[in-house]
């Protein structure tokens, strides 16, 4: 919950900053700029905005990624030590490319946020600038759209922290032989499936083509904490000491 809170406070400092950013300089050009003068300021804005939210990005996931990896490297270390386990994490080829994938996936999310900012905004203008609508209804639509952003912040958190923590659960899991897993699921209000509570306490494969469990609602097979808003996860059926 900590990783989470902070990871999603991060991507709203950014979404903050840039709120303040449009509503100071498109407000002013409402007042007295030109369509192709406000075009021209949120041209400007764009290149400078999407540019800052790359750079973060990478800083961001990147010690994202490690804090999650950190806490559950940990966290099962812990539990295996308490079951007879002597364990060194070594980030093999597998462990390695889930931690990248992790970090480019987080990349991609935190910059969609100003592409999709600003072509809300974008449409906000024109709109007003075509229906003669006063200034006070352009900053109120504004605010609204910010809210769209900081609500999707908290999507993004809560969902990726659910698959980062699974991802690397399975990766180290795997690493020390586990094979298999039993699923549980994680009541909700708006996160629940008919289909996952049909899970709830099946054993699963973790890799192979027999990987997962099949979820009729998307037509495939998938893991705990795949799908969007999936609050579900696992425990994992660890092998007898000594047995492969």
């Amino acid at each position: 919950p900590g990783i989470r809170s902070w990871y999603r406070r991060q991507i709203e400092k950014l979404i903050d900053a840039l709120r303040r950013s449009l509503m100071w300089w498109l407000v002013a050009r409402y007042k007295t700029g030109s369509a192709t003068q406000i075009q021209k300021e949120l041209d400007s804005l764009r290149f400078y905005w999407l540019g800052m939210f790359d750079d973060s990005a990478k800083r961001i996931a990147k010690r994202y990624v490690q804090q999650v990896n950190r806490a559950v490297s940990s966290s099962m270390k812990s539990a295996l030590t308490d079951v007879g386990f002597n364990i060194t994490w070594k980030n093999d080829r597998n462990v390695q490319n889930v931690l990248r994938s992790l970090r480019d996936t987080q990349v991609s999310l935190i910059k969609s946020i100003p592409q999709e900012e600003l072509n809300r905004v974008s449409g906000i203008l024109n709109r007003g600038l075509q229906n003669g609508q006063d200034l006070a209804a352009i900053k109120k639509e504004m605010e609204n759209s910010f809210g769209i952003s900081k609500r999707r912040a908290r999507v993004i958190a809560i969902d990726q922290t659910n698959k980062a923590t699974f991802a690397i659960n399975r990766a180290r899991g795997i690493q020390v032989g586990v094979k298999e897993a039993i699923w549980i699921h994680i009541a909700g209000r708006y996160t629940s499936r008919p289909t996952h509570v049909a899970m709830h306490h099946k054993r699963f494969f973790l890799e192979g083509k027999d990987a997962g469990m099949y979820d009729d609602d998307v037509g495939h097979r998938v893991m705990p904490g795949e799908l969007v808003n999936c609050m579900c996860h696992c425990r994992m059926i660890v092998p007898p000491l000594g047995q492969k």
